[in-house]
């Protein structure tokens, strides 16, 4: 009983700490959110424990640690920029222990285990983004920015391993163009597109291929109904991508019109850096154990010519009727086709994971 008293009581220390920290960065302006004392640590033994572990297949070819602002969650990361050797699929698996700070009475070393998934094409391949997930497929001759947690808890920076593994190794040349489950993709999605005719600004990088409707039934009564735009890049350029309804009701929505995607159209083979979006994450703690995930998502959208972007320009939520029964018209009466505008590309490094990518986007 005790031990339900005092879980409880630190939930309640938590979220009152959380409200508070929440409303201090809600007050602080832009500017301040990105001043952040420098973060000055030896990562000479960290690299050449992560050197040793992959063995030669990715070289390292830079680090540095920064710290997230405490708008942004806080804590230290390492950030090692990699460069694969050769294609394939990879994983890379660091662990580090920690003690419960808040665990006075009762310490507990916890074991944590974070997995982040390599998959590399060869020289040239079909990375081709879909919506707005930051996914990838790199290639050789790219970068990968691998992130590592250092000291979101005590005890943490001295305890890191590194273990790299190797899942298939692809023949040289494999996978160059479209594979044949993408092309079997954008036929199934072109027969579902819409073949508005609107004006595309931005028809010189990105050819506008059209519109189509996606119906999400609720489990009470009611949908959701969303208005996707799909775009083909032709050459490369650099331009933020706003898209909305149309111009009517565009003026209406005011500021919802501000940002835009940016979005770096690249040549076919040119080098680019990445992020790497995503890993799981393993507590151990006794015989218990917590699994989990992290995403470093980032907002810039790179393509190459032939590849397509899909991106979500409008949609409504009804309730009380289906999608076919609603008297307010059916989906297609309601289809509106996108607004597009084209903005001088800017990036913000405040939003998202932008900051770890920003200096190393394509020029």
């Amino acid at each position: 009983m005790m031990k339900v008293k005092s879980i409880a009581a630190r939930g309640a220390v938590f979220a009152a700490l959380s409200l508070c920290v929440l409303s201090l960065a809600v007050a602080l302006p832009s500017g301040a959110r990105e001043r952040r004392a420098p973060v000055r640590r030896d990562t000479a033994a960290l690299r050449r424990a992560l050197a040793a572990a992959l063995g030669g297949e990715f070289e390292i070819v830079r680090d540095e640690v920064t710290r997230r602002s405490n708008y942004h969650g806080g804590g230290a990361f390492w950030l090692v920029h990699v460069r694969p050797k050769r294609s394939g699929r990879f994983s890379l698996k660091y662990t580090y222990e920690y003690v419960d700070p808040f665990r006075t009475d009762e310490p507990r070393e916890t074991r944590v285990e974070h997995t982040i998934p390599l998959g590399v094409g060869p020289r040239g391949c079909w990375r081709r983004p879909e919506y707005m997930a930051s996914s990838y497929h790199p290639c050789l001759g790219d970068t990968v920015i691998l992130p590592f947690a250092l000291d979101a808890y005590k005890k943490v920076y001295e305890g890191h391993a590194f273990a790299f593994t190797v899942h298939s190794v692809a023949p040289p040349g494999a996978g160059a163009g479209p594979e044949k489950w993408e092309e079997a993709l954008t036929r199934e999605q072109e027969a579902g597109l819409r073949r508005d005719s609107v004006a595309n600004p931005v028809a010189e990088h990105l050819k506008y291929l059209g519109s189509a409707a996606h119906v999400m039934p609720h489990r009470s009564s009611g949908f959701t109904a969303e208005y996707h735009a799909t775009f083909e890049a032709l050459k490369p350029g650099r331009f933020n991508l706003l898209l909305g309804v149309s111009e009517q009701e565009v003026s209406e929505l005011g500021s919802g019109r501000a940002g835009g995607v940016p979005v770096i159209v690249v040549e076919r083979g040119a080098p680019v850096t990445w992020l790497a979006a995503r890993e799981e994450v393993s507590d151990y703690v006794g015989r218990f154990s917590a699994h989990a995930g992290n995403s470093y998502l980032t907002t810039p959208v790179v393509m190459q010519p032939g590849e397509r972007l899909t991106l979500r320009y409008g949609g409504f939520t009804r309730r009380g009727f289906r999608a076919e029964t609603d008297p307010e018209g059916s989906i297609e009466e309601r289809h509106l086709p996108p607004s597009i505008t084209r903005l001088p590309f800017r990036v913000d490094p405040d939003d998202s994971f932008n900051e770890w990518i920003v200096n190393h986007l394509p020029g």
